[in-house]
């Protein structure tokens, strides 16, 4: 029997993880991750709230809500992809009972072509179909296909400080999943912050 398998045979034989240390700190980097992609859903989401209500009251000028509202949806956006990037390399650590609403999540997250919006309108200027760039009016036009012409629900469902509970919301399922892997591995917000 090679020396590695003896080892793992032991450990296994003693109850004991073999690699705890190499568990501990996927564990760290994967609450790390989770954690700043709560506060960037958050923050954009929250940010254009503020400026739509500035707008509602008068406070503020078209073209800037326009720019802002495209500035927090790209960067919900590439928060989104993101946690599709986060399921590819660390769906193990993501205990059983969240699962399925992470999935459900990344089933949203397909249907809505949030990669395509992500490598073709959020992630440059140009079309490489038409030969020209962007239009600002097609950006907003896809912008608004992402939200299905309704943009209180959309970020309602991405955060809603209302009735932000699990699991009708992605902030909401992004917590457990985090709180969960931090229960599981015994690791403390200090432990991020402190990296």
């Amino acid at each position: 029997m090679a020396p590695h398998k003896m080892a793992t045979s032991v450990h296994s034989i003693l109850g004991l993880n073999p690699m705890p240390d190499t568990l501990k700190m996927r564990a760290l980097d994967a609450v790390d991750t989770l954690t700043d992609f709560i506060g960037d859903l958050i923050a954009g989401v929250m940010v254009l709230r503020e400026y739509v209500i500035a707008r509602e009251k008068g406070c503020l000028e078209e073209l800037t809500l326009i720019t802002i509202r495209k500035m927090c949806l790209s960067h919900v956006v590439l928060t989104l992809c993101k946690f599709h990037e986060f399921w590819q390399h660390y769906k193990d650590l993501v205990p059983l009972e969240h699962r399925e609403a992470a999935k459900d999540i990344l089933k949203t997250l397909e249907k809505k072509k949030i990669k395509d919006l992500r490598n073709k309108w959020v992630g440059h200027i140009w079309d490489k179909d038409r030969k020209r760039p962007l239009i600002h009016s097609e950006i907003i036009e896809r912008f608004d296909i992402l939200v299905d012409g309704d943009l209180s629900t959309f970020l309602d469902w991405i955060n809603n400080p209302k009735n932000n509970t699990y699991p009708t919301t992605v902030v909401s399922i992004v917590e457990e999943i985090r709180n969960s892997i931090m229960t599981t591995h015994g690791i403390s917000l200090k432990e991020i912050i402190a990296r």
